[in-house]
């Protein structure tokens, strides 16, 4: 007998697979933000795949980021869950979103992210296909830099490469 409240979809269908070698790369290049007393601050933990980002203590913060970066788009991204009443989105979890959902043209320009999930049983409802498999579906604000200059010549050296 099939279980109603699974959707028939599998994890890849809400997190895409991404390689060791390219997780390394992005995560390098885009650093993840949490949100404190109203103000953005650059996590600084290392752990890709099995701390969230946004629960770190003291220690794992670093510095507050400034007028260098403005949100340039968001993304959906899902995150897999043993409690639907905890949200923990990994860093991996979140670059492999950006990896799989943006053009060579607009990952180049990504320098940072923050990542928020559902708040409370409303929110959580709106999303029941996703957390009836396991997973919450959040919203994630992409950052660029506003100091760095992009040239077509980068851009496209970086559409080859994808």
């Amino acid at each position: 007998m099939k279980d109603t409240l699974y959707s028939g979809k599998v994890p890849t269908d809400y997190i895409p697979k991404i390689s060791e070698e390219r997780l390394r790369e992005l995560a390098g290049r885009m650093k993840p933000l949490i949100k404190r007393d109203g103000k953005l601050i650059y996590v600084t933990n290392k752990n890709l795949k099995t701390v969230a980002f946004t629960w770190v203590e003291a220690g794992d913060l670093g510095a507050t980021a400034g007028d260098e970066i403005v949100p340039f788009m968001t993304i959906t991204t899902y995150h897999g869950f043993a409690y639907h009443g905890f949200f923990k989105p990994s860093q991996a979890e979140v670059l492999a979103a950006i990896n799989k959902q943006l053009s060579p043209a607009e990952l180049i320009q990504v320098v940072a992210y923050s990542t928020q999930g559902p708040h409370d049983a409303e929110e959580l409802n709106q999303q029941i296909e996703a957390v009836n498999d396991g997973y919450h579906k959040a919203v994630t604000t992409l950052y660029k830099s506003t100091t760095a200059d992009v040239t077509e010549e980068i851009l496209s050296i970086c559409a080859m490469e994808k």
